[in-house]
């Protein structure tokens, strides 16, 4: 019997960020920040949580001003003392992506594995 997919265990790593972008939420667009990004998902600060299973869009900027919009959804929400950066926020596991978007995704996980700065991605 398999475990539902929220309970499963992450097998991708996750590397530390600092970027800022918008989650779009049912239309709504709010400012947040990924602490955490993988392959397979990412660790988003909010200022409130969201509950599992949330669709959302991660809209990020790339380099040369091209925009990319994410889908995702909610794994699981915490709040300050049981999250990875002790904030408030989400674990997102990425939608399905197109082949832009998840060669974007990868150039992040890149940036972020050898420790460099997520806002001058060239």
């Amino acid at each position: 019997m398999s475990q539902p997919s929220s309970l499963r265990p992450r097998i991708h790593s996750r590397y530390p960020a600092c970027y800022t972008v918008l989650v779009d939420v049912e239309g709504n667009r709010l400012f947040a920040t990924l602490y955490e990004v993988s392959f397979g998902g990412a660790f988003v600060h909010l200022d409130f949580r969201l509950p599992c299973g949330t669709r959302i869009t991660v809209i990020a900027r790339g380099s040369q001003g091209q925009v990319f919009a994410l889908p995702a959804y909610v794994r699981y929400s915490c709040d300050d003392a049981s999250s990875p950066r002790e904030t408030r926020g989400m674990g997102i596991a990425w939608g399905e992506l197109s082949f832009e978007e998840r060669a974007f995704v990868m150039r992040l996980v890149e940036r972020a594995k050898q420790g460099k700065s997520l806002r001058t991605m060239s």
